[in-house]
């Protein structure tokens, strides 16, 4: 199987990208990498490592406000105490254009390309991915980014080694429904609400292997829609 060296994680997308960018000044030259290219990659991997550190931040302050919620309505356990409701957290401000993974994954190929290339150089900046065997009870895709608009939600999710993935969605977060099968990204809702109030809308993406569904769902995305019929 051919190497890939691309994390599929965000965690590992993350130290890969650290690595990267804090290595890829010494090769410059030799692979003729510009001064805009390493400011690129710069950029992504501050903006990216920024972004996960604000969603993990926001998860924790949406089981603050879930607590505070059912506090409400439920009352305090005996003996507790209330919740504190902190302020939410700063969104960071980003840098980088977005799209960053198909322009260093641009350069990262150029590299391997070149006749300079070694495996050394490889190694060094986490080109040399490994060639392990696709496990398919554990391959998970990533939606990579979600954008909501007046007639429409767009879903743009990374394929990968994979066919396609089946695209499910849920009004409740817990009763789901297939919605499509999608073989290149982005995956485009246009249903309208159903009613004319905003309205929550919950999207899970699984990957599609010889036309069979495979691994795991991707973590739940939640959207404010309002998409007039």
């Amino acid at each position: 199987m051919k190497k890939y060296f691309l994390p599929r994680t965000d965690l590992a997308l993350r130290a890969w990208l650290n690595n990267l960018n804090t290595k890829i000044g010494a090769y410059a030259t030799k692979y003729a990498v510009t001064t805009a290219e390493q400011d690129d990659i710069d950029a992504a991997a501050t903006d990216f490592a920024a972004m996960l550190d604000y969603a993990e931040a926001m998860t924790t302050y949406g089981q603050n406000i879930t607590a505070r919620k059912n506090e409400l309505s439920d009352g305090v356990p005996v003996g507790g105490t209330p919740s504190v409701a902190a302020a939410p957290p700063t969104p960071p401000t980003l840098t980088c254009e977005a799209g960053f993974l198909g322009r260093i994954t641009s350069i990262c190929n150029r590299i391997k390309g070149s006749t300079q290339y070694t495996v050394a150089d490889g190694e060094a900046l986490g080109l040399e991915g490994a060639a392990a065997e696709l496990d398919l009870n554990t391959v998970q895709p990533r939606i990579s980014a979600i954008n909501v608009f007046e007639d429409k939600v767009v879903l743009e999710w990374v394929k990968g080694q994979m066919q396609g993935v089946i695209v499910q969605s849920s009004t409740d977060g817990s009763t789901w429904v297939q919605r499509d099968k999608d073989f290149r990204s982005p995956w485009e809702d246009t249903a309208p609400n159903r009613g004319p109030a905003a309205e929550w809308r919950y999207y899970r993406l699984r990957y599609l292997y010889r036309d069979e569904p495979v691994g795991k769902y991707t973590d739940v995305a939640k959207v404010l829609v309002s998409i007039s019929a």
